[in-house]
Order: structure tokens, then C-alpha cells, then sequence
């Protein structure tokens, strides 16, 4: 009457089938009876074992399938982000370029216009120059007719002198 149901095996199947035969031939019939429900019922229980492993089975690879798609995604997901990251730090990289590339244009103006300024301020101071020699050269003339008026003129008080008589 004991079934170990912890053990479904062919062994214990072939042994059960053997008593049910010897039973069957020797007309017992219930004890026959008795052993070919034991080999049914261990046939369920090897099914049903057999059915929850497959269950099991399918419902492990599911789970390893989801959290494989879970890793796809998670990776598409951070590609995607580093994908987006690069694309502005292009933008930021041609965006500076194009300022430097401003700034530069903007120096060279002024550096220019500089240059420009300082041939100016120079052809200025030489022309200054020029001015204030010929204005030095004009007093001198002008002092220089003075001095020969004078000379040739009679003196002040000479003048005065004749004036009163």
C-alpha cells in the first residue's frame, strides 16, 4: 500500500506493471486492479511533473526573453542618448567655431582700422611738422623785414623831435 510519490520512475512503473500481471494470471483481480491504478496514477503524476517542468521552462524563457528585451531597449535607450549627446557637441563645436571665426573677423577690423589710425596720426605730426616749420620760417621773415624797416626808418624819438619843430 505505500506509494512513494516523491519517486516516479520507469523502475517503479515496471515493478507495479509486473505485480498487476502476476495478479491478473493468478485471477486476483483486485490486487491486479489495484496495481494498474498505482501505474495510472504514477503516469498522471510523471504528466503532470512533466507538464509544470515544461511550464516552468516556457514561463524561464519568458522571463529571460523579457529581461533580454528589457536590456535591448535600455541599451537602445542609452545609445539613443549618447547619439543625441554627440550630435550637441557637434552643434556646440560649430557654433564656437563660428564665433572664433566672428571675433577673429571683428579683430582684424579693428587692427586695421588701428593701422589706419596710427598712418593717419603720423601723416598728421608730419604735417604739424611741416606747418610749424613754416611758421617759423614766416616769423623769421616777418621779424627779418622788421629789422630792416627799422633800420631804415628814423628813430622814434628822431620823429618826435621833428614833429615838434
Amino acid at each position: 500500500n505505500y506509494i512513494d510519490t516523491a519517486v516516479y520512475n520507469d523502475d517503479l512503473k515496471y515493478i507495479y506493471n509486473g505485480l498487476a500481471l502476476s495478479y491478473e494470471k493468478t485471477k486476483q483481480l483486485n490486487l491486479a486492479n489495484k496495481y494498474n491504478k498505482l501505474i495510472n496514477y504514477i503516469n498522471s503524476k510523471i504528466y503532470k511533473k512533466n507538464n509544470e517542468e515544461q511550464i516552468n521552462q516556457k514561463e524561464l524563457q519568458f522571463q529571460l526573453t523579457q529581461i533580454h528585451l528589457n536590456d535591448s531597449l535600455s541599451q537602445a535607450y542609452k545609445i539613443t542618448n549618447q547619439q543625441t549627446q554627440l550630435k550637441r557637441g557637434e552643434t556646440v563645436k560649430y557654433f564656437l567655431i563660428i564665433i572664433v571665426v566672428i571675433i577673429a573677423i571683428f579683430l582684424a577690423i579693428i587692427y586695421k582700422r588701428f593701422k589706419v589710425s596710427q598712418a593717419q596720426k603720423i601723416e598728421i605730426l608730419k604735417q604739424k611738422h611741416v606747418i610749424e616749420e613754416k611758421q617759423t620760417e614766416i616769423i623769421s621773415s616777418i621779424n627779418y623785414a622788421k629789422r630792416i624797416q627799422q633800420s631804415m626808418l628814423p628813430s622814434d624819438k628822431y620823429i618826435t623831435k621833428k614833429l615838434k619843430n
